[in-house]
């Protein structure tokens, strides 16, 4: 059984979680530093190698009306590049008001980039069992 990874790109740090190989946990997993798109890239590609990644799933920040605008292009843009070099295919969830619940959940723990991701995760996982 093969692993879902879930990102929330942001410009400073990435978030990442990561389901268990039965698809039905998600976990946090350390932010990877988004400045240099370069490494960000050869860390996810690691990533994905390492922990059997069969499923991606990305982080969409629509605009409050639900329209997509610039940051939205930037997310679909970097899926096509993951897409390209992985063969995996991308997975967009909308990720209007995970920040929010993000920093809710995480209090004043560093890690709300991942905590948003593991949002994403849990929320792709329930819309997508098996």
């Amino acid at each position: 059984m093969s692993k879902v990874l879930a990102l929330d790109l942001g410009s400073k740090f990435t978030g990442v979680a990561l389901s268990d190989a039965k698809k039905q946990l998600g976990f946090l997993r350390e932010e990877i530093p988004s400045q240099d798109q370069a490494f960000l890239l050869k860390e996810l590609l690691s990533l994905i190698e390492r922990e059997g990644v069969d499923t991606l799933v990305l982080g969409l920040p629509l605009l409050q009306d639900g329209f997509e605008g610039r940051q939205a292009g930037e997310v679909r843009a970097f899926a096509a590049l993951i897409e390209d070099k992985t063969g995996l295919s991308v997975h967009f969830v909308d990720e209007r008001f995970t920040s929010v619940q993000a920093k809710q959940k995480a209090g004043k723990q560093a890690r709300v980039d991942s905590e948003a991701a593991l949002l994403l995760l849990q929320s792709f996982l329930s819309q997508n069992i098996d």
